[in-house]
């Protein structure tokens, strides 16, 4: 698949990898495919194909494992830009986003206690 379209290249897949999630094509709970595998697809770097699961991990589209490679998150990003003054959402935004840091943080606890044994 050959990137195209306004921004980086980085942005271009970002904004791809995007589109597939919404389709469904990854759903929720999904693992994205290896950095080389989205590089190979997209005729691109594995430094590219980072710098588009970074973008979307900091978007809140993808969680990132501490075993390797990422996963579509559960609740995905609104389509619509919140509003400087939309209180409301931001606190619910930041409540699914602690949410998000607690499940992590009791499966990184399992993990090490399972690694201990």
């Amino acid at each position: 698949m050959q990137l195209s379209g306004p921004g980086w290249p980085y942005q271009q897949l970002a904004r791809d990898v995007i589109r597939r999630i919404r389709s469904g094509e990854f759903p929720p709970g999904t693992r994205l495919p290896s950095l080389r595998a989205l590089a190979h697809e997209y005729d691109t770097t594995q430094t590219t194909a980072g710098k588009a699961i970074s973008e979307l991990s900091s978007l809140g589209y993808l969680l990132p494992s501490r075993a390797g490679g990422a996963f579509v998150a559960d609740a995905l990003p609104s389509d619509e830009p919140t509003a400087p003054g939309d209180v409301h959402a931001l606190a619910a935004r930041v409540g699914q986003l602690e949410a998000h840091v607690t499940a992590l943080t009791e499966r990184v606890a399992e993990l090490e206690d399972h690694k201990s044994r």
